[in-house]
């Protein structure tokens, strides 16, 4: 079930979100039918003011679909670069894979964005 903090999270309705949590109390981190929280739907636009208020008001930065898919899965999927680039701040995980094996790399299209994780995977491994 989509809950009204998802729907704003994933439309970029950054009031609507604040008005939820702080007025409201919602919890941040509801779990819909794919088992995205409203973390994943302002990652999937690249929504990161939104995102961002979501993590400092305790969303969970690692969750997981039953899938396995985390925020970085999503992100690239919907090749959301600014996502992916915060998500590389917030040291989410590049390396885990889904529960079909296929790392965060693994579903981005080929192009820059592969490329930069690419690039953010070789930074990983030399530190």
């Amino acid at each position: 079930m989509e809950t009204p903090l998802h729907i704003a999270a994933q439309y970029g309705q950054f009031d609507v979100v604040k008005f939820l949590i702080r007025e409201h109390s919602v919890n941040v981190d509801p779990i819909n039918w794919e088992g995205w929280t409203p973390f994943f739907g302002a990652i999937s636009r690249s929504h990161i003011e939104i995102a961002d208020f979501l993590l400092r008001n305790g969303a969970n930065l690692h969750h997981t679909t039953p899938s396995g898919m985390s925020a970085m899965h999503i992100a690239a999927w919907f090749s959301q670069r600014d996502s992916i680039e915060y998500l590389l701040q917030k040291r989410a995980h590049l390396h885990k894979d889904n529960n079909y094996g296929i790392p965060p790399m693994g579903m981005a299209r080929p192009g820059p964005i592969k490329r930069m994780m690419f690039n953010a995977q070789e930074q990983l491994d030399e530190d």
